[in-house]
């Protein structure tokens, strides 16, 4: 579907597993869905509908939400708790039909969600995506853990290091330093003479660490 959407249009789709959490909705609690984002920021209406009906036929909606999203939106999109434990990042070339079986078979509780993410970076050098890591990667698998208690946090981990390793066949280049685990480095995501350089430009412009992450580069 990605390969035929106009260049415009961005699709995210998400496996979600909902926790037996009682501040839960009854709807969702202990249920898991299937969720697709559609996202433009100039298509027409048609060229929308055509990408939302080819989405909408594989699967009867139970809920569906279409209109105008500020950019501010497309962070409460992405928003996660922060009893999250952990994320992995897997830049891909191509989203391989066993590339999305992988998910499907790793991607279960004590996991709260993977999500591919398509980039269309590997097709139009105006649209980088996260070149910065691999301009071949045109999408993007992320998987969250969300470990609401201190013994969550094991289980969850070692489902994340399974989907990690299982998705190791179709990975292409280097991670993005966005989504990286608490087990990985910087020097995942750079060469060293990327990283150096990196180094270099922060103790140059911000020597007294204003700017901060979650991964420091000194």
């Amino acid at each position: 579907m990605t390969k035929e959407a106009p260049e415009c249009v961005t699709l995210w789709a998400y496996l979600v597993h909902y926790p037996a959490a009682p501040g839960l909705p009854e709807a969702v609690r202990e249920k898991s869905f299937c969720l697709v984002d559609v996202i433009t920021p100039d298509a027409s209406a048609v060229e929308l509908e055509q990408v939302l009906s080819i989405v909408r036929a594989a699967g009867t909606a139970i809920y569906e939400v279409i209109g105008p999203l500020q950019p501010s939106g497309v962070a409460e999109l992405n928003s996660l708790s922060t009893q999250a434990l952990s994320l992995i990042t897997s830049p891909f070339q191509e989203v391989a039909p066993e590339l999305i079986s992988t998910p499907q078979e790793f991607g279960k509780p004590p996991l709260f969600q993977v999500v591919i993410w398509h980039l269309r970076s590997g097709q139009d050098g105006r649209y980088p995506g996260v070149a910065a890591a691999d301009p071949q990667a045109s999408y993007l698998v992320l998987a969250v853990s969300i470990a609401a208690t201190s013994d969550q946090q094991e289980p969850g981990e070692r489902a994340l290091r399974a989907l990690q390793e299982a998705l190791s066949p179709w990975l292409v280049g280097q991670k993005t330093a966005t989504g990286l685990s608490a087990w990985n480095t910087l020097e995942d995501c750079y060469s060293s003479d990327d990283l150096a350089r990196l180094r270099e430009i922060k103790r140059r412009v911000d020597p007294h660490g204003t700017f901060v992450g979650n991964f420091r580069l000194l």
